[in-house]
């Protein structure tokens, strides 16, 4: 014998009720959703405010606030003078065809560099994250590439390879730097009462 299905054993005036009530519960779920874009509405310019708003604070981040740190040695340019020496260094070196010399020059206009940029870095003058965070995993690069080719690694590898470890050096130092000036430079505009 064939069972009945339940469908049909229910009366045809209980399945109309059934389904009015069902359309009856889906009508508001309808009109809230109708609702949302009228809400969405203010979600989206609240959003776009916070997004012009970060960018506005990125760029006075970027921009310099207040004098620029001086040097211990501050009357005498020190660093200006080491990338002048330096890069007087570069040109002659590559003109005679003396590797050291042209060597000696871009350490000297390094330092130079990397004096200032991390004085200004650190007291919050003007961010300069990128290229302190670069400067050390470039090194660390470097060191990892001669290590592999002493120890006679096949040519594509030690060169691809440290990329592998440089990436999470990078990024490390990056957020280490940055939430570094962030903090000076918050200090710096208490300090300057704005």
């Amino acid at each position: 014998m064939a069972k009945r299905s339940s469908r049909r054993s229910t009366p045809r005036g209980a399945r109309s009720g059934a389904r009015s009530r069902t359309a009856q519960r889906q009508a508001p779920a309808a009109g809230a959703v109708a609702e949302r874009p009228a809400d969405s509405a203010p979600r989206a310019e609240k959003r776009a405010r916070r997004r012009a708003h970060a960018a506005a604070q990125s760029l006075a981040e970027q921009t310099a606030l207040g004098e620029r740190p001086q040097a211990p040695w501050h009357p005498l340019p020190l660093s200006e003078l080491l990338i002048f020496v330096g890069l007087i260094g570069v040109v002659v070196g590559a003109i005679d065809k003396r590797l050291v010399v042209v060597g000696v020059g871009i350490g000297a206009v390094l330092i130079g560099t990397l004096d200032f940029s991390i004085r200004e870095h650190l007291s919050g003058y003007r961010p300069h994250t990128t290229m302190l965070a670069a400067a050390p995993t470039a090194l660390l690069h470097g060191a990892i590439a001669i290590g592999m080719l002493a120890l006679h690694a096949p040519s594509p590898s030690y060169v691809i390879a440290p990329i592998v470890i440089d990436v999470p050096v990078f990024m490390a130092l990056f957020r280490a730097l940055r939430a570094r000036f962030r903090d000076a430079r918050h200090e710096r505009v208490l300090a300057a009462g704005r």
